[in-house]
């Protein structure tokens, strides 16, 4: 039987292994967890996916036509506000259409407004 050993991340310590699509994305993770070990968040969680729904035409159904994948959610401490996070341009205009397009529908589907960080 062979046993995989984890090293720890030379930049935050943590063993658990998560693929960043960009640098600004790791970057962005130590400077969460570092919140989270402040107790200045909670929950903090790693590429959510949230499906993306619309109502049927004339129907009560609704149908799920896609999914949204976050970088980032987690629970501000003290104001206990759910946070959605995306390391993207702030310039909507430099953002990929689809991605725009996802964002849109999910701050309209859930009332949730999405953190751009650069």
């Amino acid at each position: 039987m062979t046993s995989i050993q984890r090293q720890a991340c030379g930049y935050c310590g943590h063993r658990e292994f998560h693929y960043f699509g960009s640098g600004r994305e790791a970057k962005r993770y130590g400077e969460l967890l570092f919140l989270v070990a402040a107790r200045a968040a909670r929950d903090l969680t790693v590429h959510p996916r949230f499906p993306l729904s619309v109502p049927m035409h004339d129907s009560h159904l609704i149908a799920e036509i896609g999914s949204y994948e976050a970088d980032f959610s987690y629970v501000e401490a003290g104001t206990e506000q759910f946070v959605v996070e995306d390391c993207k341009p702030r310039d909507p205009k430099a953002m990929d259409p689809l991605a725009r397009w996802k964002i849109r529908h999910f701050e309209s589907e859930y009332g949730i407004k999405v953190r751009l960080v650069q």
